[in-house]
Parts: C-alpha cells; structure tokens; sequence
C-alpha cells in the first residue's frame, strides 16, 4: 500500500490531534491532584509537547505539497522509495559480484 502526501498528512494530523488531547487530559489530571508541577509531569508534557509539534509540522507540509501525477507506485521522491531503490540496486550489485575464486583453490587443493 502507497501512502500519497495527502494521506500521510491526514495521519500526521490525527496523530497530532490525538496527542494534544492526551496531553490536556493529562495537565487537567495532574493539576487536580496536586502534581503538575512534578518531574515526571514536566518531562512527560515536554515529550508530548515535541510530538505535537513535529506532527503538526508534516501534516501542514504534506497537506501543502503538490500532488505527484501518474502511477503511485512509480514515486521516487519519497524517503520509502529512495531506500527500497538504494537496496534493490545494492542487492542487484552483491548478485552481480565477480567470484574471488578463493574457494575454487580450496577444493582444488583438497582434491589432489
């Protein structure tokens, strides 16, 4: 399955969404009970806070990027794409290696 900038938008945005409702639920908790100040507490919202952030970030930027025309299957601007091209090429290139015939003089050795 292709996820197009649009759709990975829409799940940075839920996720950031998400996120941000978690961290009022758990600011409303902590100040009821006396604990919103503690370190766990501040870490914890920080943490939060930073992923809220980077969500909110990527949504806004895939939702603005420029739909890709053609094939889904045939995008290689994507991070995914790149990488499954970079491994197919470098596991085409290990299958294409010249053999060192270092094992051929082995066996040939054993064999007199």
């Amino acid at each position: 399955m292709t996820f197009t900038p649009r759709h990975r938008a829409r799940l940075y945005a839920l996720t950031s969404l998400a996120c941000a409702i978690w961290l009022t639920q758990s600011l409303v908790e902590a100040y009821d009970d006396g604990s919103i100040w503690s370190w766990a507490n501040i870490i914890f919202s920080l943490c939060l806070a930073v992923v809220i952030g980077y969500t909110a970030y990527n949504a806004v930027h895939d939702w603005n990027a420029p739909e890709q025309s053609g094939d889904a299957s045939n995008q290689t601007d994507s991070p995914t794409a790149r990488r499954r091209s970079l491994s197919a090429s470098e596991s085409m290139d290990t299958t294409l290696a010249p053999h060192n015939g270092a094992s051929d003089s082995n066996s040939e050795a054993k064999s007199r």
